[in-house]
């Protein structure tokens, strides 16, 4: 493996696990029920999907695309989706976030995310996003 590799390697597995900043959103899991209740208000009909060990990826898009920003979660446990589309325990990285309710619902265009917990952020470059995903 050459150095170039490595190096590779060890940058794309520190945006995986490398920490960000640590954030003040997220709920405690005693009040999951109440935010599924308030993702109904916000959101009739829209799905719901609650996880844990979350970080939000302020994506850094190259200067050839648009001026605006996206960020996104990945989450590393999740805990209940209502559709059966992520099997509990499983991981989820989500479209883009659009809107941020009661500091702890993140909705994305199919979907409301209850974050569960402390999580953290960081910026990711897009390429590196793409990558993975």
């Amino acid at each position: 493996m050459t150095n170039e590799m490595k190096r590779e390697i060890d940058r794309l597995a520190s945006v995986l696990y490398k920490p960000g900043i640590l954030t003040d959103f997220g709920c405690s899991e005693s009040q999951i029920d109440l935010m599924k209740q308030k993702c109904d208000q916000f959101s009739p009909g829209k799905p719901i999907c609650v996880v844990k060990d979350w970080a939000i990826w302020d994506i850094k898009l190259p200067q050839s695309l648009p001026d605006f920003a996206i960020s996104l979660i990945k989450a590393d446990y999740i805990i209940y989706d209502e559709l059966g589309r992520f099997p509990v325990g499983g991981w989820v990285r989500t479209t883009a976030i659009l809107s941020i309710h009661e500091n702890c619902i993140f909705t994305t265009n199919s979907t409301s995310y209850i974050l569960v917990g402390r999580g953290t952020r960081k910026s990711v470059e897009y390429q590196d996003m793409m990558r993975f995903f």
